[in-house]
């Protein structure tokens, strides 16, 4: 569709609007930091009782592409826009309660070894004992998947579609094949059914639910399904990705379908009024369970849980590891003999390391003679495997080093750190695989020795028990939200998950991810839902998380902190088996200088539990007691960010060598009613006082928490059950953890187009013809940030291109700074024409806002300056 009428015309249109009742002003969410958007794409949400007269408005407007139009829960349509109209003419219309950019999101899952889905994995989750001793199957209960689409001509996944008696009754195609976020006017062509046979991912999770076959056993078997096909096929090298007003789409469907859990293994880093967000709240307040995916991004510290899992209501699910893998074996021939081992590889098919011939090894070493693959390399790997060391740098890094001396693949001795999948970015196109340290070892020493040939099938698999079973995986987000919330809430399998995988791309794959846990988490709810029809959403929600247990630490012995783990794995027997209703089912405390303190004492907080006893005719007997876990920070001594989150044991050891903690360094916690009867079908709170850990200085910002543990024994019974509520909190003021890097660190660099650093600055010359970038971190998420031009007087003249944002995330190490242009041109506001500045020297002016600052304060934002620099 053309785009041809002007601002003018659309400026009449708006003002032309007639209410019956006024609408405050609509606000603009510009585009995050360091997010993909689709350029002149908007989601406009509407005030209810506006939409009626908007879209007829809309509609008759030619600069208008409407996309897609939500009405009832959500009221709004998703719009593409000519270059000239900006999101505030949007917000002005009467009626227009929000403007949000639409945000592009990609699948977060990895390849894990393959793994066929054992009796000890579901034996700790209890979905033995509720398949078994409970007779539950998740019959009764429909659950909608927003995903890729599904095989559902896979036998064990039903063969058949909305057929009598086949379980896939609901769901559609939204987009098609060709569709693509990344083209300017995306292909949307839905197939007749939401059939996967490109990407995987749908049809792996639809396995972890409902796979009836011998080789997966899918968690609520009996339940009834719809898929929601949201992604097209990868191509051009790409992964598959949607955005926004796909997702809200899908997510209306489900609702329309009537299902009972809607469960959705994407996300991303926002803030927890992303549309996203706010659809999943509404769905949440209209009676449906929201299961949502943690995030994959715990190996860049704290505050990276993701939307819309962490929106009001919804269940943010954490990743456990398998307790046994059966790894796709790489079988290595040498001079020294023969080894077969397990390896660990990305989740994009493009990087799968399979090998059905004999491919021969090469020890990588670069000018330095490092076997690192760090830097450059002169050997030539053409159709070789490189081997390399990990350490130092970035697994991408590596790969691309790899790849750029021409190698068909990458195998990665892992160091001292726990095994997992290394992450590729989509530019990598070779195999890649992680294995452990004694077998890089072994290569090593045989190709000092004479060659090395390695085969690595893609039908083969064997079976090896897990190093890091049981615990949480590296990959799953923490908390806390970008405001101080917890997230995840609770924690299921995920790390190295076997399941099905459409037949034409092999049958069987194994995954790791947040998405492979929320689908284990949202069969669980089904069983539990069948098992105990009377529970509301909320009341469901309560008895899960109650029934999880901690994750250990095997570095300290303690809890993982909640702020990984949420209540812990989930014990789905013990959730359907329980008596108790426990509210509220987490705390999230305030930071220490805001947190209201009882008897003014600035180390305690204060909360009342409420426990009720749904056993009508037996009394329980209550017993309290408390496990303090982890504290853990992201920050070094000199306030620069870490390269991992710590709890102050080593994170270089592999088995972790265990350290004791020291006296202080974990909250305590003590209690008013903690022992009392509670009488059959009543009531009773229990008064708690949270003690910050008084050990540890405010200036290392630690975040700390554990578990309130509650034991109940009902009369007669031979065993008390155990229940939980997770706390959390932040030991300091929240609001003084700086959102900027020290000044002392380059927080404010300059690159070129290709991203390559440019080091004198002072003589760097930017034109039209030459422009540069800026590029700039942010320790901490902020609702406001501003790159801005100065001149030699100090005075600022106005924004650089898009370099006005609100709701960024923090600066993930893995994915690079935030960038901007700089070209020579800013404009007056956030959506501004751009003007060219005259020639002369500037620097470029850093602005944020600190957390939960208030944006029209000038006191509550930090700034920083950079290097002068000349425009021609």
């Amino acid at each position: 569709m053309k785009l041809v009428v002007s601002v003018l015309a659309l400026a009449a249109a708006c003002t032309s609007i007639a209410s019956a009742r006024p609408f405050p002003a609509g606000r603009v969410l510009a585009p995050p930091a360091n997010v993909r958007v689709k350029p002149n794409s908007y989601i406009i949400e509407f005030h209810d009782g506006a939409m009626g007269t908007l879209v007829d408005q809309i509609l008759g407007l030619a600069n208008f592409a409407v996309g897609q139009h939500f009405n009832g829960l959500f009221n709004g349509m998703s719009v593409r826009v000519g270059d000239s109209v900006r999101p505030e003419h949007l917000a002005k219309m009467r009626g227009v309660k929000r403007v949000y950019p639409n945000r592009v999101h990609t699948l977060a899952a990895q390849a894990g070894a393959k793994n066929i889905t054992s009796s000890y994995l579901h034996t700790m989750t209890g979905a033995t004992a509720a398949w078994g001793e409970m007779g539950l199957s998740g019959k009764g209960i429909s659950i909608g998947i927003i995903d890729t689409g599904v095989d559902y001509t896979h036998p064990d996944l039903g063969g058949c579609w909305k057929r009598p008696n086949c379980p896939w009754q609901k769901g559609a195609d939204l987009v098609g094949d060709d569709y693509s976020p990344d083209d300017y006017d995306p292909v949307i062509k839905p197939n007749p059914t939401p059939l996967d046979q490109c990407d995987g991912h749908g049809t792996h999770v639809a396995g972890i639910l409902m796979a009836r076959g011998d080789l997966v056993r899918g968690v609520a078997r009996d339940a009834t399904y719809g898929m929601y096909r949201i992604f097209g096929c990868p191509k051009n090298g790409m992964g598959s990705g949607t955005t926004d007003e796909i997702i809200i789409k899908a997510m209306l469907a489900a609702h329309r379908d009537g299902h009972d859990i809607i469960s959705m293994s994407l996300g991303g880093l926002s803030w927890e009024d992303s549309p996203t967000a706010v659809v999943a709240s509404k769905l949440v307040a209209r009676g449906v369970v929201v299961v949502a995916a943690a995030g994959n991004e715990g190996e860049d510290g704290l505050v990276t849980v993701a939307v819309p899992s962490i929106s009001r209501g919804a269940i943010s699910v954490g990743s456990v590891e398998n307790w046994d893998i059966t790894g796709g074996p790489v079988n290595v021939a040498t001079t020294l003999g023969a080894r077969t081992i397990a390896k660990w590889e990305p989740g994009s098919p493009a990087n799968f390391f399979v090998f059905d011939k004999a491919t021969p090894v090469v020890a990588v070493r670069d000018a330095a003679g490092s076997p690192l693959a760090c830097a450059p390399v002169s050997q030539d790997l053409a159709g070789k495997i490189a081997l390399v060391y990990r350490g130092e740098c970035e697994f991408a890094v590596k790969e691309a080093v790899a790849q750029e001396a021409g190698a068909v693949g990458i195998l990665i001795v892992n160091n001292d750190g726990a095994p997992g999948s290394p992450p590729a970015p989509d530019s990598i196109k070779i195999g890649v695989a992680l294995i452990g340290k004694q077998d890089g070892e072994f290569i090593a020493a045989a190709l000092r020795k004479g060659p090395v040939t390695i085969t690595a099938p893609s039908h083969l698999y064997n079976t090896f028990k897990s190093e890091t079973g049981g615990q949480m995986s590296t990959f799953s987000s923490y908390g806390p939200s970008p405001q101080l919330g917890m997230g995840p809430l609770l924690s299921a399998p995920g790390g190295n998950i076997w399941s099905t995988f459409p037949r034409a791309l092999g049958s069987y794959k194994s995954l790791s991810g947040t998405s492979m846990a929320t689908p284990y988490a949202a069969g669980a709810l089904a069983l539990l839902k069948q098992g105990r029809p009377d529970l509301t959403p909320a009341e469901l929600r309560q008895a899960l998380m109650a029934s999880s247990r901690p994750v250990t630490d095997v570095r300290t012995g303690l809890p993982v902190t909640p702020f990984q783990s949420g209540a812990g794995l989930i014990n789905i027997a013990d959730a359907v088996k329980s008596r108790v209703l426990v509210s509220p089912p987490f705390i999230a405390i305030n930071d220490t200088a805001y947190e209201t303190h009882p008897g003014g004492n600035p180390a305690v907080a204060q909360r009342t539990i409420t426990i009720t006893n749904t056993d009508k005719t037996r009394a329980a007997q209550l017993l309290m007691y408390h496990q303090a876990a982890d504290s853990v920070t992201m920050f070094k001594p000199d306030g620069t960010l870490s390269d991992a989150v710590t709890n102050g044991a080593p994170l270089d050891t592999w088995p972790p060598a265990k350290k004791a903690v020291p006296a202080g360094t974990q909250p305590q916690v003590s209690c008013t009613g903690c022992v009392q009867t509670i009488a059959p079908g009543a009531s009773a709170t229990v008064s708690v006082r949270i003690t910050r850990p008084t050990a540890l200085p405010e200036s290392g910002r630690w975040f700390y928490g554990g578990f309130i543990n509650f034991q109940l024994q009902w009369a007669g019974d031979n065993a008390a059950s155990s229940y939980v509520v997770p706390y959390s909190g932040y030991n300091g003021n929240f609001r003084d953890i700086p959102v900027l890097p020290p000044a002392t660190t380059n927080l404010i660099a300059f690159v070129d187009m290709k991203g390559v650093p440019i080091a004198d600055v002072a003589s760097l010359t930017v034109t039209a013809e030459k422009p540069a970038q800026v590029s700039y971190s942010l320790t901490m998420p902020t609702r406001k940030v501003a790159v801005t031009l100065v001149n030699a007087a100090g005075k600022s003249l106005g924004y650089l291109p898009y370099g006005c944002k609100n709701d960024a995330a923090r600066t993930l190490p893995s994915q690079g700074g935030h960038t901007v242009l700089l070209n020579g041109q800013v404009s007056a506001d956030c959506w501004g024409t751009q003007v060219d500045v005259a020639p002369g020297k500037y620097r470029v002016k850093l602005t944020a806002l600190k957390l939960f600052g208030n944006p029209d304060s000038k006191s509550d934002y930090e700034s920083r300056i950079s290097e002068e620099f000349t425009i021609a």
